[in-house]
């Protein structure tokens, strides 16, 4: 209700003037009473009417208010022992704060200072108007009148949801009015202070996204850090800072008091999960599997993290983690606050703002391996700041690097095919365990952080910040902190029930590790580094664990790898479909050729290396490079054999394929497989490994690794009595569809993560055939590889290596230490597609057009195709530039050396 005040018609004094105040209280119009409505003309029920003081006519109303009024208005200050609690300042833990961000102080607080400071009885509400009720919203005119003296005068306002709610509303309507009423004292007067309530904001509260139960809808809400929501409102496993609301670091953006802090959390799992259509959301809900194996609280000062297994708790304890410096200590107990319950802590990742936790929000398990052993699959992750550092001091240059790395590390290891599992080391084959455990008989009993490979530990550098100081503690007295870390596995994970015609059943399971180290994009990193560590390196094991009379059977495991040809080469991506072939360093070649065939022969025993790629062409060069190499290395223990993939398998001559891996029988037959006994008894030792490679490592050598894998499983079967003859046309029908289509989906996943797209040429690997689908579906994926290689594949990069440590994550583009590492495009290139564009666009318009003269026709279209002509030359000439390029080094001018090394973590030579 707005009012006006007429002027005072008299007054020399307001202590002595008996002037009259003339008041006019505007109401608007009523709509026409609704007869058959409960509710009066006014909307109040009729029964209620009756008997309200409610007054609404439409019109304007006079009210005469005399000076008599406002007894002792502006006579002087209160005692000053009442002004002092009066103003004394809000004790923050009593302010709160509502979904939209408003900040206010619960209404029973401002009677409770009224009392503290005039005492009770010492002041008083006095109604000045009747009540009004219009458009469902009850008012009422209200003074506030203390020790005698009128304090201040406010209409209250409250909406009534329904017929019975006025008691209620009018009592409502009374504490909004003293709310208003105590401004004119100065009680909370900092809760209309901009400075205050960023500050109270920014320390005591926080913005995440919650759903609403009863519309299913998200949407950004505030609450203060240790409350939770109360219903409807649900905090949701989905947030981005790229969903809208308040800009990060700007004070007041987003309107009203709304702020948000930089870069948490991030989570783009369950963004990925929207952008499908809703029956795949749903469909792969089905079998999202819902564990919370870990409680975290987080403090003023500290992150706590607790274990809900029971067995664990007393040996485990509970983690402690400084928000500011990332220190860590083990103690009894959990403090106070509140929970939030997750599937994984991934580590730590310290930014320009400070420290950031990584944490598994959802999961997905994908089988068992064994009794016991479940493995899940990452399905949302979630980058939340807990550095407590203000970020006033900070650029929007950093603050904007901040939010791009929690952005490309969120997506890659929600989209990038990560797996964990609590219990069962990923990261090694099930010889390299039995080994392990012969040489060191405790190894078993280590934590899992603690024995898994960090050559296949994408988590590493998230856990090394914990992992250094569990390591430098003399006393030991923080080695269970390690059993809070979880080790993460980037590759594909397979576990397939099988039942044979004759009753017996095996799980066939495949896992592929991908390698930490070079690892990359497809024209980022090809070939080797100075260690003898290749690009795309992959290890492949199949394990069978057949199912015995009354428990577990044998366990066969058979591993073979893939990596990229151990010499320099590179191919630098230009816009042309096949880029140009380029070698480096040739007298360095035979070097870390060495180093990395004396590697895998330490770890695995013979390398029979197989060579994929076409005899002619530009790839006939590497393979000539290749095979001079294997002669000049001349290690007895390398074998190595070529065949031209393209030629052997031409026109759907597969059985070419056969009998190229069927001339490796003996190689295969000395190679053997790892076999064990339910006891535990080692039958049988894998001797020797195929590591085979194509130009990508990708389509071919998948296809030609599904052959080997299909020998070896062929022959363990055989021996266990399950298929009557160590033949490939032994495979039943059901047997044969479950391997073609796991090891097709297992091209697809390393294919997806190195190419961007899924493999070429599955239609062999699913059908055992080559088909005209199929080829369709390789010219679709080829122009999508296209694509993404030439205009997507630098920010993958970038998001791979901060992920491992490979660039600094408290460095931007523009600082001076990566200035060298960038190459600075010319100026002028970025027009040259829009000039080619437009004059194609002119050149067929002049043509549909004509113009009536001839010549006039012909020196526009000389004009515009010339035009088009040099633009395009200049596009192909400087394509380089035009495409994606990993921001902190550029690979034209060479790889900046790795900020960090997961190996660090095995010789403790970390800085």
């Amino acid at each position: 209700m707005f009012l006006s005040r007429s002027l005072v018609r008299a007054g020399a004094s307001l202590r002595n003037t008996t002037s009259l105040i003339s008041v006019r209280a505007f109401t608007q119009s009523v709509p026409r009473r609704n007869e058959d409505s409960p509710f009066s003309s006014a909307g109040v029920p009729q029964e209620t009417a009756a008997r309200s003081p409610v007054v609404d006519t439409g019109v304007f109303n006079e009210v005469n208010l005399q000076i008599e009024d406002f007894p002792g208005i502006a006579q002087g200050a209160f005692d000053p022992s009442i002004t002092a609690k009066l103003l004394a300042p809000l004790d923050p833990d009593e302010i709160e704060i509502k979904p939209d961000g408003l900040i206010y102080l619960p209404e029973i607080k401002y009677r409770r200072i009224l009392n503290a400071s005039l005492g009770p009885g010492g002041w008083g509400m006095v109604p000045r108007s009747p009540h009004t009720f219009q458009d469902r919203i009850l008012s009422r005119e209200y003074a506030l009148f203390a020790m005698g003296r009128f304090v201040g005068q406010a209409r209250g306002e409250q909406i009534v949801f329904d017929r019975h709610g006025f008691p209620t509303a009018s009592e409502g309507v009374k504490s909004n009015a003293l709310v208003r009423c105590c401004k004119d004292l100065g009680i909370a007067s900092e809760l209309w202070d901009p400075r205050f309530i960023l500050e109270w904001k920014q320390k005591y509260a926080v913005e995440r996204w919650v759903t609403d139960t009863r519309t299913n809808k998200k949407s950004k809400a505030w609450r203060r850090n240790d409350r939770v929501f109360d219903a409807p409102l649900v905090e949701s496993t989905f947030s981005s800072s790229a969903a809208g609301g308040a800009k990060p670091g700007v004070p007041g953006a987003g309107g009203g008091q709304h702020s948000s802090e930089n870069c948490h959390p991030v989570r783009w799992g369950s963004m990925h999960m929207r952008a499908r259509p809703l029956c795949m959301r749903l469909w792969a809900g089905l079998f999202t599997h819902i564990r919370r194996p870990i409680l975290i609280i987080l403090t003023e000062e500290f992150l706590y993290l607790q274990t809900t297994f029971q067995d664990q708790q007393a040996s485990a304890g509970v983690l402690r983690i400084n928000r500011d410096d990332g220190a860590i200590s083990l103690e009894r107990e959990m403090p106070s606050g509140s929970p939030k319950l997750i599937d994984a802590f991934l580590g730590l990742i310290n930014l320009h703002s400070g420290l950031h936790m990584v944490t598994v929000e959802a999961s997905r398990r994908v089988g068992r391996i064994g009794e016991s052993d479940a493995v899940y699959m990452l399905q949302d992750v979630s980058i939340t700041r807990i550095s407590r550092s203000p970020e006033d001091n900070l650029t929007p240059v950093q603050l904007s690097t901040d939010r791009d790395h929690c952005d490309m590390i969120a997506r890659l290891l929600v989209k990038g095919g990560f797996y964990f599992s609590p219990t069962y080391d990923l990261s090694r084959s099930l010889q390299a365990q039995r080994d392990l455990q012969q040489a060191n008989p405790a190894y078993q009993d280590k934590l899992l952080s603690r024995r898994f490979d960090t050559a296949f530990n994408w988590a590493s550098f998230l856990q090394f910040p914990l992992m250094k100081q569990i390591m430098a503690d003399s006393t030991g007295s923080l080695a269970g902190a390690a059993a809070f870390l979880m080790p993460i596995m980037c590759g594909f994970v397979s576990i397939s029930p099988v039942t044979m015609s004759n009753g017996r059943s095996f799980d066939y399971i495949l896992l592929t590790r991908r390698c930490v180290f070079r690892a990359g994009t497809r024209y980022n990193t090809r070939g080797v580094d100075s260690t003898g560590r290749v690009a795309n390196y992959n290890e492949t094991e199949v394990q069978v664990r057949l199912a015995g009379a009354s428990g577990p059977g044998d366990i066969m495991s058979y591993r073979q790898t893939r990596g990229s040809m151990p010499f320099y080469w590179r191919q630098i991506t230009n816009l042309r479909y096949t880029p140009a072939l380029e070698f480096d360093n040739l007298a360095l070649c035979l070097d870390v050729f060495k180093k990395h065939f004396n590697d895998e022969v330490s770890k695995y025993g013979d390398v029979v290396a197989v060579n994929l790629i076409n005899a002619g062409g530009y790839e006939g060069r590497l393979g000539q490079m290749f095979g001079e190499l294997i002669e000049n290395i001349d290690n007895p223990r390398v074998h190595y054999l070529h065949f031209d993939f393209h030629a052997e398998s031409k026109a759907g001559r597969l059985a070419n394929l056969t009998a190229k891996t069927e001339a490796l029988g003996e190689r295969l037959a000395v190679q053997g497989f790892f076999h064990e006994s339910p006891d535990g008894q080692v039958l049988s030792r894998q001797h020797s490994i195929v590591r085979t490679n194509c130009m990508d490592c990708l389509d071919r050598t998948n296809v030609a690794q599904e052959m080997f894998a299909r020998l070896a499983l062929v022959d363990f079967l055989s021996r266990s009595g399950i298929l009557s003859s160590a033949s490939s046309d032994a495979i039943p029908s059901n047997l044969d569809y479950i391997l073609r289509n796991v090891w097709a989906d297992n091209a697809d996943a390393v294919s997806t993560f190195y190419s961007g797209t899924g493999a070429l040429k599955t239609d062999i690997t699913r059908t055992g055939k080559r088909t005209m689908r199929g080829a369709l579906q390789d010219g679709i994926n080829s122009l999508q590889r296209y694509l993404t290689n030439q205009f997507l594949d630098g920010r993958r990069q970038d998001a791979i290596d901060a992920l491992l440590g490979q660039q600094s994550t408290t460095a931007s583009p523009d600082d001076d230490a990566n200035a060298a590492n960038k190459v600075v495009r010319p100026a002028g290139v970025k027009y040259m597609p829009f000039l080619f564009f437009l004059s194609l666009f002119n050149v067929a318009a002049t043509l549909v057009n004509r113009p009536s003269s001839p010549t006039y026709t012909f020196l526009i279209l000389a004009f515009w195709s010339g035009l088009a002509f040099t633009s395009a030359r200049g596009i192909l000439n400087n394509g380089g530039h035009l495409v994606s390029r990993p921001r902190i080094w550029d690979p034209r001018s060479g790889r900046v050396k790795p900020f960090w090394s997961p190996s660090c973590l095995s010789d403790g030579d970390c800085q």
